[in-house]
């Protein structure tokens, strides 16, 4: 956290030896009285991809800047009441290279996507949180990618914020799981994740 109102990261991923930076801002802030009902924060980032050069296609036509993806989100967020919250984002990703199996067949460089969430604050410092991401972007694929589908139980202390996941998607970087995932929930398909955040 920069200020109340900016937070910026760096962070590097194993999987595809992305290296990325990330910013989000708060717009506007919910008020008490109503007069902004809402919470507005835009998310945005920039990603490397630093494997092999091979990995972007043909080496002739190979370019620095395939290596790279944007992600930009606005996120739409009301506190209900002090048991429940919910958020709505659309958002827009843009790769400069996506992969390409024939004329006919390949992912889209530029997709569109919504996200919606809602939490609920159980008890104490226990909250139940689930998360649904749907791209709205056609393929041109046989298969379609797989919208994105999370339920995590958070814990909260003093100083540290611990979180349990079980998701369909298993990539970091926002981009990657819009576009990319291939996870069904349906037949599920679900991994489990962990985080800790601390407080300064």
């Amino acid at each position: 956290g920069i200020t109340d109102k900016l937070m910026v990261g760096l962070g590097t991923t194993k999987d595809f030896k992305l290296q990325d930076i990330q910013w989000k801002y708060l717009l506007f802030q919910q008020t008490e009285d109503n007069s902004m009902p809402v919470s507005v924060s835009y998310y945005g980032n920039f990603v490397a991809d630093l494997r092999k050069e091979s990995a972007f296609g043909p080496e002739d036509s190979y370019r620095v800047i395939h290596r790279l993806s944007y992600f930009n989100q606005v996120i739409v967020a009301r506190k209900i009441n002090d048991m429940f919250s919910v958020q709505v984002a659309p958002s827009v990703a843009y790769f400069n290279s996506v992969p390409q199996y024939s004329d006919t067949t390949y992912y889209k460089n530029l997709n569109f996507g919504v996200s919606v969430g809602a939490r609920a604050n159980l008890f104490g410092d226990h909250s139940l949180m689930l998360e649904y991401d749907q791209l709205l972007t056609h393929q041109e694929l046989a298969e379609q990618p797989k919208p994105n589908l999370s339920l995590g139980w958070e814990i909260g202390t003093a100083t540290h914020t611990f979180q349990v996941f079980v998701a369909n998607y298993s990539q970091i970087i926002n981009q990657r799981n819009l576009v990319f995932n291939t996870n069904d929930f349906t037949k599920g398909d679900f991994l489990v994740g962990f985080n800790i955040t601390v407080r300064f």
